[in-house]
């Protein structure tokens, strides 16, 4: 996360680096059911643990759910009526608090290599009526992609962050789950996500906690963090396709699993932007692309091998990738584990290495080109 994947979440804060990177490389070449109404976020990055160590200590686990339902009651709706509610709340209410983004590294493939587990905590502050955007990835527009992908049930009740919840959790195709969520059972805004590969122990969690409704008072927090502006000139399909047939590497409507969630440009000082946002309601990866051509080094970034393709990383820990290859800057940015984030870069051009034969066709022309130069 580097902060993870918009306000409130690791994408705001990736984006405002991204812009600058950008530049660099084309200089180079939600009681009750509220009306869910516009809010919005103010966040301040103000402290961010090492991730230079290991996670000693588990992500703590929920409590056993006291008033757990099961058959018809379970599938009947009420997980997702509980995240809508939350979704809803999130918008409409004011609150603050502090929300603690926490990962650690998977033996089932939840990490980047040499990833470290690591801690970011973030200042939240919310004024309903305002902007707003993602809390835990539970939005309007996310919704009914998680319960299009996921069985989503509600499990019970619990507590979290100290306080009465009721729990959600996502369950994959298999049976195992992928996400569980707690929502708070006073006023339904969303306290802590946990996501998982595979057993018990959670790859990541967010939690809010000490959580205030209303507005803070001044001298509450550090200071605000800017909040990019949207870009505004959506695409639509036939924009897309335009892109397409003019050469743009642009994926389809669904990619490595994921669907086409919004897909924007900008046109900057370093040229045209596309910024594709793709989703399974849970995992958000959004891809950038531009013309242009990366340097050999990168500051501030360190090459790696990603199943084979060379890529660049910012933080080892973090999904943050760019590469370039056929005449286009590649930029991933994700709130998603990385094996979702590799299935989405497997899909897209690199330039492979030319391998053994490749070197030795390569050679022997620049051989036949010192005997003649016309060859």
């Amino acid at each position: 996360m580097s902060p993870r994947h918009r306000p409130a979440n690791r994408r705001v804060v990736i984006l405002i680096a991204t812009a600058g990177l950008l530049v660099l490389v084309l200089s180079v070449v939600e009681g009750g059911e509220p009306t869910a109404n516009d809010a919005g976020h103010a966040i301040s990055l103000w402290s961010s643990a090492s991730s230079q160590t290991a996670w000693s200590t588990p992500i703590p686990m929920p409590l056993r759910a006291t008033a757990k339902l099961s058959g018809p009651a379970a599938q009947g709706g009420m997980g997702p009526r509980l995240l809508a509610q939350a979704a809803a709340a999130a918008q409409a209410i004011s609150y603050y608090g502090v929300r603690v983004i926490t990962w650690r590294a998977s033996a089932a493939g939840g990490a980047w290599p040499g990833a470290r587990a690591g801690t970011v905590m973030v200042d939240v502050r919310h004024v309903g009526g305002q902007p707003s955007d993602a809390v835990f990835g539970i939005t309007p527009k996310l919704l009914p992609l998680l319960d299009a992908h996921y069985a989503v049930t509600y499990l019970g009740t619990g507590t979290a962050e100290g306080r009465r919840a009721w729990i959600v959790e996502a369950l994959r195709g298999d049976g195992t789950v992928a996400a569980k969520f707690w929502v708070d059972s006073v006023t339904n805004l969303p306290l802590r996500r946990q996501v998982f590969l595979s057993g018990s122990q959670p790859v990541s969690q967010d939690a809010l906690t000490g959580l205030k409704v209303g507005t803070p008072g001044s001298g509450v927090g550090q200071a605000r963090l800017a909040t990019p502006k949207p870009w505004s000139d959506r695409l639509g399909p036939a924009q897309l396709a335009n892109l397409q047939a003019t050469g743009w590497p642009v994926p389809g409507p669904r990619s490595a699993g994921l669907d086409l969630l919004e897909a924007t440009q900008s046109v900057t000082a370093a040229g045209k932007v596309v910024d594709l946002s793709y989703s399974d309601g849970l995992s958000v990866v959004s891809l950038f692309l531009q013309r242009g051509q990366l340097p050999a080094v990168l500051s501030g970034w360190q090459r790696i091998r990603l199943d084979g393709d060379r890529v660049y990383v910012r933080d080892p820990a973090q999904p943050d990738l760019t590469w370039s290859a056929s005449g286009y800057v590649f930029t991933v940015v994700a709130d998603a584990p990385a094996p979702v984030v590799t299935a989405m870069v497997n899909t897209l051009p690199h330039d492979r290495s030319p391998g053994f034969w490749g070197r030795m066709k390569r050679g022997l022309k620049r051989l036949l080109s010192w005997v003649d130069p016309f060859a």
